[in-house]
């Protein structure tokens, strides 16, 4: 987070041309400066989730998150074998069902949002994307039944 309020107090300083008016120093609208360094925490927080949910699919994101999993696990083969499920059985239709059940994925996921491990988020990005999918389906079809 430092790094993110360094570059735009850097951004900040450069010529008022730039064409975000939130890194305009001159503007009299609020700022990401003028936010606490909590707030600003969990802006940038949301835009990476964002971006992490528009990044185009590829072949290796399930994999690297199930690497990442059998990494935490490695030590407990009951685990284990719920990774192997996963990896045998998952589909974007079941995102929703292994999110809500007792599961490492629930558990892994759960705690690299809660500590902001960007590294791990970034591992779980195609769980995410597809959670965020079938949720905002799901919702969909609750407002269409209103």
């Amino acid at each position: 987070m430092k790094q993110l309020d360094d570059d735009i107090n850097l951004h900040s300083n450069v010529d008022n041309t730039l064409p975000m008016r939130m890194l305009s120093k001159s503007s009299n609208e609020k700022s990401c400066r003028d936010l606490s360094d909590e707030h600003t925490s969990f802006i940038w927080f949301q835009l990476l989730i964002e971006m992490l949910i528009c990044m185009p699919d590829t072949d290796d994101a399930k994999t690297e998150m199930i690497n990442e999993c059998r990494l935490c696990y490695k030590n407990n083969n009951s685990e284990l074998k719920k990774i192997e499920s996963f990896e045998k059985t998952y589909c974007l239709e079941n995102t929703i069902d292994w999110y809500t059940k007792d599961s490492f994925v629930y558990r892994l996921l759960n705690k690299a949002l809660r500590t902001e491990n960007i590294d791990i988020i970034f591992k779980f990005r195609f769980f995410i994307k597809y959670l965020h999918h079938n949720l905002i389906s799901l919702h969909e079809d609750f407002i269409g039944l209103l």
